[in-house]
């Protein structure tokens, strides 16, 4: 499969079309649409590219590979995150779910502050440093935020 032929799969499985859908929606044929996924045809036409990315919900920089697709991004996430250990895997899904779930900057900023000077992953010296020197600046990102001493 071409890269690009390739994302173009990706694009059309994460928003979970078939071939047959897809190609419906494109105005071509599924053997032709899976041609292009496999690297056997071309697409000729940059309408074509055009109708892709808008049915896949795509830019076509996306389509050519000259950015990362969603499900790349997803892939190379995933195999981060199973090469973390058990407990460093919860650690930072607790900290995505917590932030996924909190609506307000400021309490963001201020949980995730806590969350940070609180796990094993980080030097609490260091980040308690950093805080204090953007209290200093005035950032509004202080110690003070967290309730610990100075």
């Amino acid at each position: 499969m071409t890269n690009y032929g390739r994302n173009m799969a990706l694009a059309r499985d994460a928003k979970r079309l078939t071939q047959r859908q897809a190609a419906e929606k494109l105005g071509i044929s599924q053997g032709y649409l899976g041609g292009i996924e496999i690297g056997r045809n071309q697409p000729d036409t940059w309408p074509l590219l055009a109708n892709m990315a808008q049915v896949y919900g795509v830019t076509t920089d996306q389509l050519l590979g000259l950015i990362p697709s969603s499900g790349e991004v997803v892939r190379e996430t995933n195999d981060l995150l199973n090469r973390l250990s058990p407990a460093r895997y919860r650690e930072v899904m607790e900290i995505a779910k917590l932030f996924l779930l909190l609506d307000s900057q400021e309490y963001r900023t201020e949980v995730m502050e806590d969350l940070i000077v609180g796990s094993e992953m980080f030097d609490r010296g260091r980040v308690i440093e950093l805080l204090n020197r953007g209290r200093e600046v005035g950032s509004g990102l202080g110690i003070q935020c967290l309730g610990l001493p100075d």
